[in-house]
């Protein structure tokens, strides 16, 4: 964690924050970086810095009014009670729920400013079920969807500056080789874009956690006794479990790089070792805890409430599993999915180019030649960061209760491990041809970032849909991946108008009737009306007569013989006939909608015999 003052002379000496050097290898003359040659002054990092995070921004701000997720109106009904309880000043009412979410929930009130700000005065009182909160906005004459887009916009804009903010120590602790290919990785992980897009806590706890550790490795660097870095630190990881509450494993993590640092520094004696690291760790637990209590309002007023209601849930989720079944290896499964979850689904959701590079970082430890290449400085951040994935992942195992999306401040960090693997095993390959290496180097990564961009953007925008392609993609995730939160939902609704020949908006004498399997709001957010969308189970044969469309999608399609499923029968049913459309993804039937008036009802509601 510390640094001797040799290395500490040739980069904070410089007064240069990203120093970019070339760097010697054994028996060979140095080996410029890509970009030594750069201007020194700050322009063309701070341009570097901008096309990097305008890269983030890309695939995450295009159709962003595509797909709806199922859990999103969750949020944007939070977020509206969020709202109105801070604007009406009650502050009890700010706490939503456990995760606690509350930098989404800012979020989401500033999308409520651009495009509903007269929702605090129309209301008095919070919504119960958070879930309907598309009737109030619909009584206000306004889209959910733009109200929806508008929060996942600020959404963005938050994970923007965690995003630049997390570059700027990656320069700082890495060379600029090795942090301008691990931004890009980043920018460019279809699992991470896709929750980053969608207005719920999981992306913005990835890149606040990411950014916190960052941090914290910058601040364990720094061998003097500055506070700013801890403080720095310390706010970053309180956005992390205001987010989501399992970012309290930064506490742990923080000790266990304090005491490291603490006994690395032999220069100095064990009295001052210990008042040091009790001072930092001090520091930096005040500047969480003030950050903690200014953001969430609720700890102003009944924290004891928050508490208590987080700590109830936390004990749920680690011994129930949830609530519904899921899909795993090839059958579904209800409670605990096993230490194995997580494992295989991480290998399941990594990128083509993530993939590439963790095998060379394994190679890289594993020859001496290679691992020459990375300076120590380089390893000990590593380390931090890989600490922190393997504290994070274990203590989610250890919970009954998973998804893959959990562990999702793992990949970051895998993203940064694969970056340093190709750039250490690029500068040893070329090393041998000097003449050349400048230029190889930047071809080999650039047609490795470039094939990464031509995948992920062929998924556009459904990148919750992307496999790792080296295990056979989506077609063979199928047979082991729970897929499924909305996508290919907006495509069956741009086919139910074009069928129904019924415009959103239009006056309608018998408006269309759809019903869906599970949470409706990924059809009703896109099918305004005249549309009428339900999501409750056909249960009688005035139920079929006035249903014109039933929609399944993939999740509830594959739970179908669970017998509490409430659709199962019906889908079940349906299966007998082709479809009249057919929503595909990666070559997975996504979504599949029936035209029920096309169909006789099923003898179970009429009552008539079956053969």
């Amino acid at each position: 964690m510390g640094q001797s003052a040799k290395s500490r002379s040739s980069t904070a000496g410089s007064g240069d924050p990203w120093p970019i050097k070339a760097r010697k290898y054994p028996g060979t003359t140095p080996v410029p970086c890509p970009g030594s040659a750069a201007s020194a002054d700050r322009w063309p990092r701070a341009v570097g810095l901008a096309l990097l995070t305008l890269l983030y921004l890309a695939p995450r701000l295009w159709d962003l009014d595509s797909m709806v997720a199922v859990d999103e109106p969750f949020w944007l009904g939070r977020s509206a009670n969020f709202y109105r309880a801070l604007w009406q000043g009650d502050f009890a009412a700010t706490f939503q729920f456990a995760h606690p979410g509350v930098p989404t929930m800012w979020a989401g009130m500033v999308g409520y400013w651009f495009v509903a700000p007269g929702y605090v005065d129309a209301f008095d009182t919070n919504l119960d079920g958070v879930y309907s909160i598309r009737e109030r906005l619909r009584a206000m004459d306004l889209r959910e969807l733009d109200v929806l887009v508008a929060a996942r916009t600020a959404k963005i804009g938050l994970q923007a500056v965690l995003f630049a903010l997390s570059l700027v120590w990656l320069r700082r602790l890495f060379d600029g080789a090795v942090a301008t290919v691990s931004a890009a990785i980043v920018a460019l992980d279809p699992f991470l874009i896709a929750h980053d897009r969608v207005l719920h806590v999981d992306g913005l706890f990835a890149i606040s956690s990411f950014a916190a550790v960052l941090a914290l490795a910058s601040a364990a660097s720094d061998d003097g006794d500055r506070v700013l870095p801890w403080v720095v630190a310390g706010c970053l990881a309180a956005i992390a479990w205001l987010t989501r509450i399992t970012g309290l494993a930064l506490i742990g993590v923080t000790g266990i790089v304090l005491l490291a640092d603490a006994l690395s520094h032999r220069h100095r004696g064990p009295g001052e070792r210990a008042r040091l690291a009790v001072t930092r760790g001090l520091v930096w637990l005040a500047a969480a805890l003030v950050t903690s209590v200014v953001l969430w309002p609720v700890l102003w007023v009944a924290p004891e409430r928050a508490v208590s209601f987080t700590v109830d849930w936390i004990r749920g989720a680690a011994t129930e599993g949830h609530e519904v079944p899921l899909f795993f290896r090839g059958e579904v499964r209800t409670g605990d999915l096993g230490p194995l979850f997580y494992p295989i689904t991480v290998l399941w959701r990594l990128s083509v180019t993530s993939s590439i590079g963790l095998l060379l970082a394994a190679l890289a430890l594993a020859v001496p030649s290679i691992r020459r290449t990375l300076p120590q400085r380089m390893l000990r951040t590593a380390g931090v960061l890989l600490l922190f994935a393997v504290v994070y992942a274990a203590g989610m195992t250890l919970g009954a209760k998973k998804f893959d999306r959990y562990v999702l401040p793992v990949y970051p960090v895998l993203d940064v491990i694969a970056a340093i693997g190709m750039i250490a095993t690029l500068r040893w390959v070329v090393v041998r041809r000097e003449r050349a290496a400048r230029v190889a180097l930047r071809l080999a990564l650039g047609a490795l970032l470039l094939a990464q961009a031509v995948v992920t953007l062929g998924h556009r925008p459904y990148y919750l849909a992307a496999y790792n392609p080296l295990l056979g993609g989506t077609d063979a995730a199928e047979e082991v991946m729970n897929l499924g939160w909305g996508e290919g939902v907006d495509a069956a609704a741009r086919w139910v108008i074009e069928d129904s020949g019924v415009r959103p908006g239009e006056e309608a004498d018998e408006p269309p009737v759809l019903r869906i399997s599970g949470a409706p709001a990924p059809l009703s957010y896109l099918l305004p009306a005249p549309y009428v969308v339900k999501s409750s189970p056909i249960r009688t044969v005035d139920d079929w007569e006035t249903t014109d469309y039933f929609v399944v999608s993939i999740q509830q399609r594959r739970i179908r013989d669970w017998p509490q499923s409430p659709y199962g029968r019906t889908i079940e049913y349906l299966q007998r006939y082709e479809p009249a459309h057919i929503v595909w993804i990666e070559g997975v039937r996504y979504v599949e909608v029936w035209a029920l008036q096309d169909i006789p009802p099923p003898p179970w509601l009429t009552g008539a015999a079956t053969s």
